[in-house]
């Protein structure tokens, strides 16, 4: 395995995403959305894991990964091993900002919301970039490459919030636990039009795999 130098800095991502699969994969699968949360991955051995300064590339593990549909659930859980669970993740988008979050399937209550204002600045458009990710199957730390061909709107500095909700759930304790409850993200990208590709995970360190979290929830929730 080639080694490649890379810088550790702290990340990380909350990102909300309408997604639908292309043709030719079966096009009858139902749109639906996903929130992610990431943060940087510390392998065993120097020097891991976040910014590859060889290829540019941005690589996070992934701590959750709630979607709208059973089908986005099952494919990430089982191929990947992401913690995916199906909840609802409403949303509201606007001229001038946006607000996103996401509820516990259980209650209904908040476990996150994020919500900003992009109105006084146009922003800088910046070319998508492919991005990384690190999950645990089968005992192995698997590293998806993910194909990006995007163009966003990057702003520095906005008025935003992360407001962790009250709902007793594990994604909100981790939020609490990384500090981010009423804090400020320091960049926001938005973009209308974003395609990727979610590629093969490739095993890169043996690590035991423990039970996923969130037991199968067979409610279809629609978006």
């Amino acid at each position: 395995m080639s080694r490649h130098r890379m810088f550790a800095i702290p990340l990380f991502v909350l990102a909300l995403s309408s997604c639908k699969q292309a043709p030719p994969e079966d096009a009858r699968a139902p749109a639906y959305r996903v929130f992610s949360f990431e943060q940087e991955l510390r392998l065993p051995g120097p020097p891991e894991v976040i910014y590859d300064a060889i290829s540019g590339d941005i690589s996070a593990y992934v701590l959750e990964l709630p979607v709208t549909t059973e089908i986005a659930r099952a494919g990430g859980r089982e191929i990947w091993g992401y913690p995916k669970f199906v909840t609802s993740l409403p949303f509201k988008f606007s001229a001038t900002g946006f607000e996103f979050g996401a509820l516990d399937p259980a209650t209904g209550e908040s476990i996150v919301s994020v919500k900003a204002d992009l109105s006084k600045e146009t922003g800088m458009t910046v070319r998508g970039f492919d991005l990384a990710t690190y999950s645990n199957l089968n005992d192995w730390i698997l590293k998806t490459v993910i194909n990006v061909d995007a163009k966003y709107k990057t702003y520095l500095n906005k008025p935003a919030e992360i407001k962790v909700g009250p709902a007793k759930h594990r994604m909100t304790d981790n939020l609490r636990d990384l500090g981010l409850d009423h804090t400020a993200p320091f960049v926001i990208q938005t973009t209308d039009v974003f395609r990727s590709r979610l590629n093969k995970g490739e095993p890169v360190a043996q690590r035991k795999t423990l039970p996923l979290p969130y037991p199968v929830n067979k409610r279809l929730i629609s978006i």
